[in-house]
């Protein structure tokens, strides 16, 4: 389930050996170091240093766990994350004394499998996303294996076949659910921002995440045929909502800004 994280720790770090090979540069004018780092199991772990003292860690968390991410992330196996991550800490800064309680999380990737014993299934799983509405500031885009609903900075929605990924390809066909959460919204679906300990153990508050990020896209209500939905669309709709709502399912697009209001509209009258 867990798969892309980016967390951050406040510390001073003084330019040493450790950081001889770091690549040097300039953000909205901050001076920083950052440096790619591969482990033993071909995962990356991207780190950055500002020196406004925070240093920022960037890696999937299954990756790290199984050296690719079409594996889910495994609660049982969190020690070879904490593990792995103590020891880059060790090895490429020399540090020794922080904990994973230290850093705190600015970006969650979740994601969750379907896996079918057939093609067809696995394909009107797919089709059935692109009806999905974009939230708020959102743009959408399609793709050969899938398509992401993404605001500028990331957050948002991504939905793909899995067993046609290039990179890290499943063995079955695989629909893979994926939100991207920013700090902010981490924060309001916590309640407060948890440290990359809690993320990497505490199952139970990632699958009442999960849960609160399936119904921020409505994924939690029950999905109608379309003699019911029409049914249902002829009691609570306007002869103009219904014709709408006939475009969402039958040939959704989502790029009309003035048919997205009459979209919004529509969802509402059926929530």
């Amino acid at each position: 389930m867990l798969d892309s994280i980016r967390v951050s720790v406040p510390i001073k770090i003084e330019p040493s050996d450790y950081t001889i090979d770091w690549e040097a540069g300039v953000d909205k004018g901050v001076p920083y170091i950052d440096k790619l780092v591969r482990l033993p199991n071909g995962a990356t772990v991207f780190m950055k240093y500002r020196y406004t003292e925070l240093l920022t860690l960037y890696f999937s968390a299954s990756r790290v766990q199984n050296g690719n991410n079409a594996i889910p992330y495994d609660f049982e196996r969190r020690n070879v994350v904490k593990n792995a991550i103590l020891k880059l800490l060790k090895d490429e800064l020399g540090i020794t004394h922080l904990k994973l309680t230290d850093f705190l999380v600015c970006r969650l990737d979740l994601n969750r499998n379907f896996v079918y014993d057939n093609e067809k299934t696995a394909t009107e799983v797919a089709e059935f996303s692109n009806k999905i509405l974009p939230l708020g500031y959102e743009n959408r885009k399609d793709y050969d294996t899938g398509l992401t609903s993404q605001t500028r900075k990331g957050r948002g929605l991504r939905v793909y076949r899995k067993d046609k990924d290039k990179r890290n390809p499943a063995s079955e066909p695989t629909v893979r659910f994926e939100f991207q959460m920013d700090k902010k919204l981490v924060t309001r679906f916590f309640g407060y921002r948890p440290t990359l300990n809690e993320v990497l153990s505490n199952q139970v508050s990632i699958e009442k995440v999960w849960n609160k990020a399936i119904s921020r896209y409505a994924l939690d209500k029950a999905i109608l045929a379309a003699a019911e939905l029409q049914k249902v669309s002829k009691s609570n709709l306007t002869s103009t909502q219904q014709s709408t709502l006939h475009q969402m399912n039958n040939a959704p697009c989502f790029s009309d800004k003035k048919q997205r209001t009459r979209q919004l509209a529509v969802i509402r009258m059926l929530k």
